[in-house]
């Protein structure tokens, strides 16, 4: 998966998570999730490659880009929700 999957699979993701969380009604405020989730993802990507943990498109590296957009996304609604939105 190149760079350019990576931040799909990561926008998809925080989108989705977004969707999930504040109701599909208010999917076209979570741009900012979809951002956060797909740089967390390609950071993890890049991280992985660089130590020589993931191989370019193997199964964790898939894993490790999704867990990030995942835990990045409940970071930010988290801080969203401290900060009263």
């Amino acid at each position: 998966m190149g760079w350019l999957g990576t931040l799909f699979v990561g926008a998809v993701v925080g989108w989705a998570g977004w969707g999930i969380e504040h109701g599909w009604r208010r999917l076209a405020q979570g741009w900012l999730a979809a951002l956060i989730a797909a740089v967390a993802a390609l950071i993890i990507k890049m991280l992985g490659n660089i130590t020589g943990l993931f191989l370019d498109g193997s199964a964790l590296e898939w894993l490790g880009s999704v867990l990030a957009a995942i835990i990045s996304l409940w970071l930010f609604t988290r801080w969203r929700a401290q900060q009263g939105h």
